[in-house]
C-alpha cells in the first residue's frame, strides 16, 4: 500500500494551445523534463446507489472521497485478469490524500454493476467498497507525464488528452461523452506547496476540474 499527499492544481487548455502552454512550462526555473512515455489511463468509478460522492463533487463540497480502480494500457486488449490498483482518494480544502492498493481483479468482477461481496485485500479499501459498491462512471484518457528537475517527485506535471467518459446505470451504458479540452495538472507535495510561491504559473486557467464529476 502507498500513501500520499499532496496538492492538486487542474488548469483547462485548449487544443490549440497546449503546445505554447507546455514551451511556458518547460521554459519555467522548475526545469521540468519528460518522465514516463504516454500511455492510455482507465479508471472505474464506484459509488453509493444514489451517487452520494458525484453530488458531492458537483456541488464542491469542502470535504470530498473517490473509489476508483484504476489500469493502463486499451482496453480492447487486455484479458481475463486485470492487473491495476485501486485508488481512495480523500480531498479536505486543498490536500488531497490517496491511498493505492496494487490488485490484480477479474474482469467481469470488477465491471459489475455491484461490488458488495467483493473482498480487496486492503480493509480501508474494503471498506469504502462496501459504502460505495455501485459502478458508476468509466473513464478513459492519454496522460503524458513530466517532472521537475529542481524539486524531483515533488512536483510533477500531467497532461491529459482525448478524455471520454461512460456512464453506467444498473449495467447499462447511458451515455459516451468526450471532453473537447485537455486537462494540465500540477501535483505537487503538501510541504513544498506551504513553503514555495508558484505564482509564476498564472498564466494558466486554473479550474476546479474533476473528470467524475465533470464528464
Amino acid at each position: 500500500m502507498v500513501m500520499e499527499k499532496r496538492v492538486e492544481l487542474k488548469f483547462q487548455v485548449h487544443a490549440a494551445n497546449i503546445f505554447s502552454i507546455l514551451n511556458k512550462i518547460f521554459s519555467s526555473k522548475y526545469i521540468i523534463k519528460p518522465h514516463h512515455k504516454r500511455r492510455t489511463v482507465n479508471s472505474i468509478y464506484f459509488d453509493s446507489s444514489k451517487f452520494y460522492e458525484l453530488e458531492n463533487s458537483v456541488e464542491g463540497f469542502f470535504e470530498k472521497k473517490k473509489l476508483r480502480y484504476r489500469f493502463y494500457g486499451d482496453i480492447n486488449s487486455l484479458s481475463s485478469k486485470i492487473n491495476g490498483q485501486w485508488e481512495l482518494k480523500k480531498k479536505k480544502g486543498m490536500i488531497t490524500e490517496k491511498i493505492v492498493q496494487h490488485e490484480t481483479v477479474d474482469y467481469d468482477e470488477i465491471f459489475s454493476p455491484n461490488l458488495s461481496t467483493y473482498r480487496c485485500s486492503n480493509n480501508e479499501i474494503n471498506y469504502e467498497i462496501n459504502n460505495y459498491p455501485y459502478l458508476s462512471k468509466f473513464i478513459s484518457y492519454e496522460r503524458d507525464y513530466f517532472i521537475s528537475g529542481l524539486f524531483g517527485d515533488d512536483l510533477r506535471i500531467t497532461v491529459d488528452t482525448n478524455i471520454l467518459s461512460s456512464e453506467y446505470i444498473n449495467k447499462n451504458l447511458k451515455r459516451i461523452k468526450k471532453v473537447e479540452t485537455n486537462i494540465l495538472e500540477l501535483k505537487i507535495k503538501d510541504e513544498l506547496y506551504k513553503n514555495f510561491d508558484f505564482e509564476d504559473m498564472n498564466f494558466l486557467n486554473r479550474i476546479g476540474f474533476s473528470k467524475y464529476s465533470e464528464t
